[in-house]
Formats: C-alpha cells, structure tokens, sequence
C-alpha cells in the first residue's frame, strides 16, 4: 500500500537475536537433550561447573566466614554435616554415596581441587542458598 511506512529492523537487535539462535541450535546439538537418564557428558559438567565458578564469587561477594575456627565451632560443623550433609556427599565427602552417585548431576566430591579452591565465604553462600539446578538444597 503506498500510504503504509516501512517498520524498520534494527540490525543490531537482528544479530542478537541470530546469534542466540546459533548458540542454542549448537548447544541443543551438543547437549543432546535434557534428559535427567543420562549421565552429563564430560563437556557439559565442565560448563555447568565453570558457570558455578563465576557465579558463585560474585554471589559470594566480600561475604567472611561468620564462625571462628574454633575447636567447639568445628565439632559443631562436623555433627551438623554428618546429620544434614553426609546422606549425599559421604561421611568422607566425596560424593560416593548411592543418594549422590545418582542425582543429576551427581553430589560432589568435597575433597576434589573443584571445591578446595572456593572460599569459606564461597563454601557458606553455598550451603546457605543452595545451588540451583542440582541436589543441593538452601
């Protein structure tokens, strides 16, 4: 119609758009699904695993340990894993009990490189919010 004005696209917002729809076609491909039968390839709990290591410092933020590193304090911590934390991670903390070993993605070794190099204030943020989109819970 003559009297119609043309809508104009925006190129940048075109580009966006194009480039999330790459990124998801590739990372559907990639992925194969989301089935919670399968255990995450190596790939995939590598990513999940890197967006943790970015998300929880900046959650974590300045947060400090708000305990002291005392011998009461750490009994105490050691009877509130045992009671609240082994059923998942061990009584030794690495993950290898039937409940972890099978949720998706599994519970994670305590003692692994992974989780050493977090913070104490890293390590409460977690136990205190929980990690969405696994087993851990606030």
């Amino acid at each position: 119609m003559p009297g119609r004005m043309r809508e104009s696209v925006d190129p940048s917002s075109l580009k966006h758009k194009l480039l999330l729809g790459v990124i998801s076609a590739m990372l559907g491909a990639w992925l194969q699904g989301c089935t919670a039968g399968k255990q995450p390839s190596q790939e995939e709990t590598s990513v999940a695993n890197a967006a943790k290591d970015v998300t929880i410092p900046l959650e974590a933020g300045k947060m400090k340990n708000p305990l002291p590193a005392t011998a009461e304090v750490l009994s105490q911590g050691q009877e509130v894993f045992l009671g609240s934390c082994a059923q998942c991670h061990g009584a030794e903390a690495r993950g290898d009990t039937n409940i972890g070993r099978n949720m998706a993605p599994p519970a994670m070794d305590l003692t692994s490189a992974h989780v050493q190099h977090w913070s104490d204030a890293e390590l409460f943020w977690i136990i205190q919010n929980g990690v969405r989109l696994t087993g851990m819970p606030s």
